[in-house]
């Protein structure tokens, strides 16, 4: 897949791959959480939400906010959603 997501330290504040989790598909590329490192928001960076992007085959996927800053917490909110689906 050869993606460098997360190693772009000007767009993203926290990433981290939910590697080993739940996939869509056998053959897409793991989802992740992060927090982006807008200069725009008014908001420390402890403070934003932490947001999923869920990579599905031949579609945009799905990007969605988890509305919590904390990690933890973020990685149970993903891990359901994913089960959702």
């Amino acid at each position: 897949m050869g993606s460098n997501r997360g190693q772009n330290d000007i767009s993203y504040a926290m990433y981290e791959e939910l590697s080993g989790r739940l996939r869509v598909d056998p053959y897409a590329e793991p989802q992740y959480i992060y927090k982006r490192d807008d200069p725009h928001l008014k908001q420390s960076l402890e403070d934003r939400a932490c947001q999923i992007r869920v990579p599905i085959p031949n579609s945009k996927g799905i990007r969605k906010s988890l509305r919590t800053s904390n990690k933890e917490l973020a990685i149970e909110r993903a891990e359901e959603l994913i089960l959702i689906m």
